[in-house]
């Protein structure tokens, strides 16, 4: 079962107006896939993006979840699609590689 995080909680941080840092605008359907993604460069101004993303998903009929000061994501739905719309602030470099994938050593050696 999912907790919820009361607004305001301190486990959630406002989204600044813009980062130091490399963002991504992400859109994941509802089974989490990345349907679409978007590199925001440092300094972005990332409240203008995702109300711009609002705006454009709005115009395409889909139906937008409220987009509040502050919040780092809204939903969309159509029919029986819902996705999230939602920024991310960037914590790899792409200049470094993903570690490879490994399996766990088997039991039968």
């Amino acid at each position: 079962m999912s907790k919820t995080i009361k607004r305001g909680s301190r486990f959630v941080s406002p989204m600044p107006v813009r980062l130091d840092a490399e963002a991504l605008l992400r859109v994941s359907d509802q089974a989490g896939r990345i349907v679409r993604s978007e590199v925001l460069s440092a300094g972005t101004n990332l409240h203008d993006r995702l109300q711009v993303a609002h705006a454009n998903y709005a115009r395409q009929g889909w139906v937008v979840g409220e987009l509040h000061s502050g919040q780092w994501a809204f939903v969309a739905e159509k029919g029986e699609r819902r996705l999230l719309i939602a920024i991310r602030a960037q914590t790899d470099s792409p200049a470094v590689p993903p570690p490879p994938y490994t399996r766990a050593a088997s039991s039968n050696g």
